[in-house]
């Protein structure tokens, strides 16, 4: 690689680093992982951006490798983020695994290793789809249920003028639970002077009952016209 990358080398690599992140973290970011497709982007481009500066230092023609290093062990730091003890269990490994794959994935496209860049990108999707129902058929005891994340759709539909007093309701409801708030939503309907409040929550393993005890203590609230809640998607880490 020239001590030296043109503008347009180094747009061309930042963009194959880019897409081949994003198209790694499409994988987590579908099974509702912390770190999707924006951050394994933004790891893979940002280690290809250091790597091609060091490059630049023409009177230094050892700091592409030193920065390459210092990616390294700088994104083990990133990484640690999304790992965390729940219980007994440890959860995030392998998200800060793949997270640390797309900063090797952004150091060889930097490198100017765009096909080697992409080999290491389908070998992560491979490892993270391929590899994991295989390790269930080896060892099928493995606790699986338990260590499955769990999204739930709570939907309701109340009077306008009771949506706030509904959403500290769900809010605090929630908080008291075993399931964790990951998204709400309203959506107006001016021609009936209702609303319809949706939130989606996540539990480490199915909480059917935690849910379903969310749901009764909003129906009892006299401003809610309809109440729903469904089970809207199960992965494992």
């Amino acid at each position: 690689m020239p001590l030296q990358a043109s503008t347009l080398q180094f747009a061309i690599r930042l963009l194959v680093a880019l897409l081949l992140g994003a198209l790694v973290g499409l994988e987590r970011q579908w099974r509702q992982r912390m770190a999707g497709t924006r951050t394994n982007a933004l790891v893979s481009a940002g280690a290809a951006a250091f790597v091609m500066a060091g490059a630049l230092l023409d009177r230094d023609p050892t700091a592409a490798g030193r920065l390459a290093s210092y990616v390294v062990s700088g994104v083990g730091f990133l990484g640690a983020g999304v790992i965390f003890k729940d219980g007994a269990n440890v959860r995030g490994l392998n998200t800060a695994a793949t997270i640390w794959w797309s900063a090797a994935i952004g150091v060889l496209v930097g490198l100017g290793a765009l096909h080697l860049g992409l080999l290491l990108a389908l070998a992560v999707l491979l490892a993270n789809t391929v590899l994991r129902p295989l390790a269930y058929k080896l060892h099928p005891a493995l606790p699986r249920a338990e260590s499955a994340e769990t999204l739930y759709g709570i939907h309701l539909i109340c009077r306008e003028s009771d949506e706030a007093h509904l959403r500290s309701l769900l809010l605090a409801t929630i908080s008291q639970s075993k399931v964790s708030l990951q998204a709400m939503h309203s959506v107006d309907d001016p021609a009936t002077g209702q609303v319809r409040l949706s939130a989606d929550v996540i539990s480490l393993g199915r909480q059917n009952n935690e849910v379903e005890n969310i749901a009764l203590r909003l129906s009892i609230e006299p401003g809610v016209s309809s109440l729903s809640w469904a089970l809207a998607h199960e992965s494992m880490e």
